[in-house]
């Protein structure tokens, strides 16, 4: 969200949080076991993995201090940080990883393609990185791939597309 919608949600959870603990009776020599995980896909052990990590194939590059040059908006805590980029068509990545989910955070602006995308080998699926808000704005837009994986080693493998979104200007990638 943006500024102003980030200040709405910490509003709120900052009541909750205040409200919940204003009637808790806090023991500080008891311990304090947390109840197994109801959802065993439960993102509670997600990280952000550095993009560096990522195995280039063909047609991408890591932009250190990635910023927009097109002069449509972004939000200031997504420029000026490395980026995995492409606007190739056939352009290919590689990632290993371990774990139940994976996704994308991508800069998703006027010129956001579509990717194609497999794990583990299965077949191809497509995901269009062009949002409603793409047109004058790059924005932080986050992409669930899969979310109930196995726990174990995966590898994802990322083909850019020549098929764009009728509406978008490019097929760039910018993880």
């Amino acid at each position: 969200p943006s500024p102003f919608g980030q200040q709405v949600y910490v509003r709120s959870l900052i009541a909750f949080l205040n409200a919940a603990f204003e009637k808790a009776m806090i023991n500080e020599s008891q311990i304090h076991v947390l109840p197994n995980m109801i959802d065993p896909f439960s993102y509670a052990t997600g990280d952000y993995v550095k993009v560096d990590r990522a195995k280039v194939v063909s047609g991408w590059h890591l932009d250190p201090q990635w910023k927009p040059t097109d002069g449509a908006g972004t939000r200031k805590q997504y420029v000026n940080i490395p980026a995995l980029i492409t606007e190739s068509p056939g352009a290919k990545l590689e990632f290993e990883f371990t774990g139940t989910a994976i996704g994308l955070c991508v800069a998703s602006g006027p010129d956001a393609g579509k990717i194609q995308y497999s794990l583990d080998g299965k077949p191809l699926q497509t995901a269009d990185l062009f949002t409603q808000w793409s047109r004058s704005l790059h924005l932080p837009w986050y992409i669930i791939l899969d979310d109930e994986l196995k726990r174990k080693k995966h590898k994802l493998t990322i083909i850019i597309l020549s098929e764009k979104n009728e509406k978008s200007k490019g097929t760039a990638c910018r993880i």
